[in-house]
């Protein structure tokens, strides 16, 4: 048997090799044929089926007039099509860009209009405003539909399983992102080859995914068109098996655990502490599970600390963004524990250390370093920084200014060399001459045992600390007295550990706070909210930062 040792130093001088995400892909295909490689709701498939059909689907799209470098649009759930079509557009070299049902008609006909796709692959889900939308601006635009005996199976079975021959270059884009951006203009962030094979590279590396002889499963808890994705390559690299859930909720998700072994689950904080919150008794048997990744937004130091001592020691935590491919930094699993017993809370609030090759500074407003300990823009320098905005050069300038990719978050480092993210600058909050970050008093309110999720925002003079309940201290739902009740337990307990200034102006008690897709807290719409609610009580003055 060949050693451990011997097995990951032959694996890193293979990576060196690839120069382009498909020369990667390729080489797990052919090393990893008779290997479950896929299990979604309706299929499952070994690398060398889900090869097969990969390389006739690339095929099947340059039978029907698609070249390298052209752009193919999608709007697709997630299930088997959406990693067949992310690897055949790595194989054929075009530049993918993916859509859901999340999405508005009003970015995705932008988004056509901005950057006028070649082929447009839509699923039974995809509604009919935006079927009608692609026949009125893409008329002659082939449209592959998904679904059982549908064109896109028609395409797969009628071309042979044949490697693409066309030469792609580590500079050539791969793949358009788009935001509904702050001003109502779409902002189209693209990415090239070498940037997402780096990506890869680094998370194989500091995320500790390799080869390995026993069987791997990842549950992908996170739809594969935000971070979700962020695990398809490595997962087909180290040739694991990675499962699709017939949806992000975790009562479908949660139960694939026992049913497949699950050895790695990827999940957002919410989730997390919905787990923390299932009733013990209907939870699935977890003993396979030996990682967790968490991420894409701050996790709650005390739901970290109360994981760790329910499961152990199996949590890692990552830092990045769309613009900036993880890993930034990374909180290892060994820097969750001292001595044995979870780290302490400023330790388990922060998001690791940054990882070899990427530089990380905290900065004023003139782009100046800062002491350690001071809060500033976080600043990035990394070879995963997104390739720039589709012809929007202005805006690439501003955000990758002096090398470094200005996040919009707000940070510091401890001396231990932990980053601290704290929040983004529309949600900073003045209260006279004194600046809050919403994240420091909600991390306070989660270590009370009743309180499941917080979020503070301002709503016209007033601090509102909205929250939900944990399952135990709810009660009857919309019982107007346990809720005032908690309300009030919650203010004292804010007070004893809070300076006056920092206190909000009452709590406000939900069923749920909202989340968005990507299974993130909305603090939009808990603005949104109680500005429809339509009252303001006394308070001090409160302002964004602007």
């Amino acid at each position: 048997m060949i050693p451990s040792w011997l097995r990951l130093a032959h694996f890193k001088i293979t990576l060196r090799r690839f120069q382009v995400p498909r020369d990667a892909v390729r080489w797990a295909f052919d090393r990893y044929a008779d290997r479950t490689a896929l299990i979604t709701p309706t299929s499952a498939f070994t690398y060398g089926a889900l090869a097969s059909r990969v390389f006739s689907l690339a095929n099947g799209w340059s039978a029907l007039g698609v070249r390298k470098g052209d752009h193919v649009f999608t709007h697709l759930h997630d299930d088997h099509e959406q990693i067949e079509v992310r690897l055949a557009a790595y194989e054929l070299g075009v530049i993918l860009t993916s859509f859901n049902e999340a999405h508005a008609l009003e970015l995705i006909t932008r988004a056509v209009r901005m950057a006028p796709p070649t082929m447009f692959i839509i699923g039974p889900r995809t509604d009919d405003g935006v079927r009608a939308m692609l026949v009125r601006e893409c008329p002659s635009m082939p449209i592959l539909r998904a679904g059982t005996g549908d064109t896109y199976e028609r395409v797969i079975s009628q071309h042979h399983a044949r490697q693409a021959t066309s030469k792609i270059a580590p500079t050539d884009p791969a793949a358009l992102g788009f935001t509904s951006g702050t001003t109502g203009v779409p902002k189209a962030l693209y990415v090239d080859q070498q940037v997402a094979l780096t990506s890869l590279r680094l998370t194989l590396a500091n995320v500790r995914i390799v080869p390995t002889i026993e069987r791997q499963v990842t549950l992908v808890c996170i739809p594969l068109i935000g971070a979700g994705s962020g695990l398809v390559l490595p997962s087909i690299i180290a040739g694991g098996a990675m499962v699709i859930p017939p949806s992000y909720d975790l009562e479908h998700a949660l139960p694939l655990v026992e049913e497949h072994n699950v050895t790695r689950i990827f999940m957002t904080p919410s989730q997390l502490i919905d787990v923390l919150d299932w009733p013990v008794e209907q939870l699935p048997d977890m003993s396979t599970v030996t990682n967790v990744i968490y991420g894409t937004a701050p996790t709650p130091a005390a739901k970290i600390e109360e994981a760790l001592r329910r499961f152990g020691p199996i949590f890692q935590q990552g830092y990045g963004m769309a613009e900036v491919l993880p890993p930034v930094s990374l909180l290892q699993m060994e820097d969750h524990l001292r001595d044995g017993i979870p780290a302490p809370l400023n330790v388990l609030s922060s998001v690791g250390r940054v990882v070899p090759q990427v530089q990380v500074i905290i900065a004023n407003e003139k782009d100046a370093p800062l002491p350690t300990g001071e809060i500033g823009q976080v600043l990035i320098k990394s070879p995963t920084v997104f390739s720039g905005y589709w012809r929007q050069p202005e805006l690439t300038a501003r955000t990758l200014a002096g090398g470094w990719m200005h996040t919009g978050d707000f940070g510091f480092f401890d001396r231990e060399g932990f980053l601290h993210v704290l929040d983004r600058r529309p949600d900073l909050l003045r209260r006279g001459d004194k600046l809050i970050y919403p994240r420091t008093i909600e991390e306070v309110a989660h270590e009370h045992p009743s309180v499941k999720e917080a979020c503070l925002v301002s709503h016209g003079p007033e601090l509102v600390m909205c929250v939900s309940l944990r399952r135990a201290a709810r009660g009857e739902q919309g019982d107007p007295i346990a809720e005032e009740s908690a309300g009030a337990e919650l203010m004292s307990f804010l007070s004893e550990r809070l300076e006056p200034w920092q206190l909000p102006d009452r709590v406000r008690v939900l069923e749920e706070l909202p989340r968005s897709y990507l299974r993130k807290v909305l603090r939009r719409e808990i603005r949104e909210m109680l500005a429809r609610e339509g009252h303001a009580h006394e308070g001090q003055a409160i302002s964004t930062l602007s």
